[in-house]
């Protein structure tokens, strides 16, 4: 991604560009469209889809980051709000606005793609749809002025569009802001009553906050967008004004962080709330625990999972332990009926140490080990990898008796005596450990060990390794609790995966102006 001085520059220059390259001397009684050399032409054309790929590429970064974190999607004004200095002729001579608006059209083809059809209530009954409506009504007059303007066919009809636009847009230029008050409304549990509503209704699940992130997001670069052109037609074009335009994408970007970090912290509630969901005691276990698994690695996609599912009863001896077929640790237990569904999870990294981790269990645990004893003994074995103790290595232990079928084993006929484990099956073999163990006196079991990635096993901390521009004071990181995550949250003005980016460059997008056409370059005869 373009560094904040880069993009400034990006920014500046495409917009100067669109005006002086269309802009020729007079003569003859009429402006002539200046021939631009293939230098030049080549220079626009890379700038402007630049431009819009820098738009798209932080759509795809909100998308699909690991960490949540501030980011802005850039309005993208400044290139076509040029249109207000240009002149019929200018704008009909000029080839590559097929070039910008085809470039803005990806832009919102790229927006639509996780565009959210359907709100929930507390958004569809509610305060926030009557001005993301607004925003969507004055969007569709403005796409068509800027058409209309293109097909004008003298500076008389350009400025009726022009015109009609303003006066069409006074009702809903307040959309913006009345979106951004009502998200930035402080409530109760998360900061923001939006927070509460939105994690209910797609309880936490991530890929659905990132969807609604950019959902809000889209909405917000129509309004600013919009809202710059009209001032620009207005003439009432201000600092102020990108100001505010800057710190309504700004604070909501801030609300949609502590959305999604509240829904990380809070994770495992709705995980267990999903889990009883999808529980049925009279399904064969194996394809309840590979149905629980799939659907989890979907949901929850930031971690790896196990799962498994057994008859509850046959697991809950305290006494005498060893008669039990299951012995968990490292597991979250959702007990629904006669039936137990377990699960456990790590953040995902690399797997590079999943060899020597192996090993080091493989010297801790013999066959001899009872298996109710096998998690006892792993937490006090005195082996090392790479200087860590053994126990820092894995984050689950399922020890059990009988055969256990793993997800792909789910065809396979079972009765009750049959008690399930489903593992990933994205090669699960790199961080899963299987050896075996007895049952005392005789009886011989299973058990498996859910390795950590290398990440969690070298670094205690994952703020360790996080640049979140603290000597700059551009932010902190955050830990999230009970969890090898972290993520920056960034001070105002700075925003960005790692707090890299300054509002100051988004101001100055928000400010780029085409330059003043020269008074050389008046018709003659004008006076």
């Amino acid at each position: 991604m373009a560094s904040p001085a880069g993009l400034a520059f990006l920014l500046l220059v495409s917009s100067a560009l669109l005006i002086s390259t269309a802009i020729g001397p007079a003569s003859a009684g009429q402006i002539q469209l200046h021939k631009r050399s293939p230098e030049d032409l080549k220079k626009f054309k890379e700038g402007a889809t630049a431009l819009y790929k820098l738009a798209r590429s932080n759509i795809d970064t909100i998308t699909s980051v690991v960490c949540p974190f501030l980011e802005l999607i850039p309005v993208c004004g400044p290139l076509i709000s040029s249109f207000v200095k240009l002149t019929a002729a200018e704008i009909k001579g000029y080839t590559d606005m097929d070039l910008l608006m085809g470039e803005l059209e990806k832009l919102n083809n790229k927006l639509d793609r996780y565009h959210v059809e359907q709100k929930w209530n507390s958004w569809a009954s509610g305060a926030y749809y009557k001005p993301e409506k607004h925003i969507d009504l004055a969007w569709a007059k403005y796409t068509t002025m800027l058409q209309s303007l293109r097909k004008a066919k003298d500076d008389a009809e350009m400025e009726r569009h022009k015109k009609d636009f303003r006066k069409a847009y006074e009702m809903y230029e307040p959309a913006t802001k009345t979106l951004h008050n009502l998200l930035v409304k402080k409530g109760v549990s998360f900061r923001y009553p939006l927070g509460d509503a939105l994690a209910e209704h797609v309880n936490c699940h991530e890929k659905d906050i990132r969807a609604y992130t950019v959902f809000i997001y889209k909405l917000i670069y129509k309004g600013n967008t919009m809202n710059k052109y009209h001032y620009k037609l207005k003439d009432i074009e201000s600092d102020a004004r990108a100001d505010e335009m800057a710190n309504i994408a700004y604070n909501i970007s801030s609300v949609m962080f502590q959305v999604h970090m509240q829904c990380i912290e809070k994770s495992m509630d709705y995980v267990i709330k999903d889990v009883k969901t999808l529980t049925d005691p009279k399904k064969a276990r194996s394809d309840l625990a590979k149905e629980v698994w799939s659907f989890l690695v979907k949901a929850y996609d930031r971690y790896d999972w196990m799962v498994v599912a057994f008859i509850s009863k046959k697991s809950q001896h305290t006494l005498v332990k060893f008669l039990n077929r299951h012995v968990l640790s490292g597991f979250t237990p959702v007990e629904e009926g006669i039936v137990t569904v377990a699960v456990a999870r790590q953040v995902k990294g690399n797997h590079t140490l999943a060899l020597e981790v192996k090993q080091a269990i493989g010297r801790c645990i013999d066959e001899s080990v009872l298996c109710y004893k096998v998690a006892e003994k792993l937490a006090k074995c005195s082996e090392l990898v790479k200087g860590k103790p053994v126990s820092q290595t894995y984050t689950a232990v399922h020890a059990y008796l009988r055969d256990a079928h793993d997800s792909q084993d789910a065809q396979k006929k079972q009765d009750e005596d049959y008690d399930v484990s489903a593992a990933p099956e994205d090669r699960p073999d790199l961080y899963i450990y299987k050896g075996k163990c007895k049952k005392f006196p005789y009886l011989k079991g299973k058990f498996v060990v859910l390795i950590k990635s290398d990440e969690e096993i070298m670094t205690e901390n994952p703020c360790s390794k996080l640049n979140c521009g603290e000597k700059e004071k551009r932010g902190s990181c955050v830990r999230v609790k009970g969890m090898f995550l972290a993520a920056c949250e960034c001070k105002m003005p700075y925003y960005g995966q790692n707090c890299e980016k300054s509002l100051d460059d988004y101001k100055k997008y928000l400010m780029a102006t085409a330059p003043v056409v020269d008074s050389t370059r008046r018709l003659s005869g004008s006076g």
